[in-house]
């Protein structure tokens, strides 16, 4: 499956939704973001949250109740 974008670093399990950190390409925001959280929708991932940040390697996310950290 594509996730449009250059890396996905972590994929991870949030609310019941795949989730995946991605960076790399710059999404149609006008905004120079490239790190991405991108939850999987039932027929292919969608950006949910941008960010300026670096993505978390593989092990560096942890889900607890309702935060992604």
């Amino acid at each position: 499956m594509d996730l449009n974008d250059n890396l996905v670093t972590e994929a991870f399990i949030y609310q019941g939704k795949i989730g995946c950190f991605t960076s790399g390409r710059k999404y149609d925001t006008g905004l120079t973001n490239t790190g991405k959280i991108q939850f999987f929708t039932g027929t292919g991932f969608e950006p949910a949250i941008f960010f300026n940040d670096t993505a978390p390697v593989r092990g560096g996310v942890n889900v607890a109740s309702n935060q992604i950290r």
